[in-house]
């Protein structure tokens, strides 16, 4: 039997269990730039070097301000 308290055997395992990436079971293709628009070509930018740090959280964000940025060139993606 364990002689760890529970409350500190808990905390580990949420660290755990937080460390532990989430993927989607679903993810969204990533947003296409429109080609020629400076926004569009630093934001691609900032995804790809997002992605080779492994920071999924700001190639989404880049993601998302492209789909958003969209709406200022006349198309809307889903």
């Amino acid at each position: 039997m364990d002689a760890t308290p529970a409350k500190k055997r808990d905390g580990i395992w949420s660290m755990l269990w937080q460390q532990t990436p989430q993927r989607d079971a679903f993810p969204k293709p990533d947003a296409e730039p429109t080609d020629g628009c400076d926004e569009c070509t630093r934001l691609r930018k900032l995804r790809r070097a997002a992605r080779k740090e492994h920071d999924g959280s700001t190639a989404t964000d880049c993601n998302i301000r492209i789909r958003l940025h969209a709406d200022g060139h006349g198309r809307r993606e889903s």
